[in-house]
């Protein structure tokens, strides 16, 4: 999984005689199922399940052994790289929907709040103000906080 853009460039040298400096493409390598979070240099290769962490730059030419997780800048091997067991079906739908009925949860204390709010403040404000409106849904919305 590729998050941001490579590119792979390289200089050649710059001499009088030359019409300017030339652009080689070097290649770099990344295996299958390798996370890459951070940055890949030139000529760099990352093995099959490695990890490239966030924030981590790999350098020119180097090498991510596989099931390795890389970090820091520059990058070191910090470990081996174990992917998480998934999840049991049953499990992931009982998350799904204790997040829906959490959901569900706040929805229905917005709505006592709010309520509470326009039975507190119903008529108690002065109706002779001219930003009596705007104050009246800002202690609604405050309250249902």
């Amino acid at each position: 999984a590729l998050q941001h853009q490579i590119r792979c460039r390289k200089f050649g040298s710059w001499n009088k005689d030359d019409d300017g400096p030339r652009l080689w493409f070097r290649s770099t390598t990344i295996e299958s199922q390798a996370t890459v979070r951070g940055m890949v240099s030139l000529g760099s290769t990352v093995g099959v399940k490695s990890h490239v962490d966030k924030l981590c730059v790999l350098d020119e030419g180097s090498i991510i052994p596989p099931n390795t997780v890389a970090s820091g800048n520059p990058a070191f091997s910090s470990g081996t790289s174990n992917p998480p067991s998934p999840m049991p079906i049953f499990e992931q739908v009982m998350l799904e929907c204790t997040k829906i009925s959490w959901l569900l949860a706040e929805l229905y204390l917005f709505y006592c709040g709010t309520f509470l709010g326009q039975i507190l403040f119903n008529g108690r404000l002065p109706s002779n103000w001219r930003l009596t409106p705007l104050l009246y849904w800002v202690l609604i919305i405050a309250t249902s906080c």
